[in-house]
C-alpha cells in the first residue's frame, strides 16, 4: 500500500514515518534513531512516575503538552495552600546539576 511504501521510505532516510509522527505523537524534528531513543526514555519516564511515584524533578520537555502539566501543577499548589492560582508562577534558576541523583 501507499502507506506502508512511505514507511519504508521514511526507513531508507533516517526519518519518523507519518503514520506515526504528528499529530498522533509528539514533535520533533530528530532522526528516526534519535526519535525512538527519546521516545524509549519518555515511556521509561513515565512507567518511573506510575509505579515509583512522583520524581524529585520533572522532565518537563517530555510531555506531549507541557503547558497542561504546569497549569495543573499551579492548581494542585492553589487548592493545597488555598492560594489564588492567579498569585502564582513558575520560575527557572540555572544549576550545574545534570540529574536527580546528584
Amino acid at each position: 500500500s501507499a502507506q506502508l511504501e512511505e514507511m519504508f521510505n521514511s526507513f531508507l532516510t533516517q526519518a519518523v514515518p507519518p503514520v506515526w509522527g504528528e499529530p498522533k505523537s509528539y514533535p520533533c524534528l530528530k532522526p528516526l534513531n534519535a526519535w525512538f531513543q527519546d521516545f524509549l526514555s519518555r515511556i521509561a519516564f513515565m512507567n518511573d512516575w506510575l509505579t515509583l511515584g512522583p520524581p524529585a524533578s520533572y522532565w518537563v520537555s517530555c510531555f506531549y503538552f507541557p503547558q497542561g502539566f504546569m497549569t495543573c501543577s499551579k492548581q494542585v499548589h492553589a487548592r493545597k495552600t488555598r492560594i489564588p492560582i492567579d498569585a502564582l508562577a513558575f520560575w527557572t534558576e540555572p544549576t550545574g546539576i545534570r540529574s536527580a541523583s546528584e
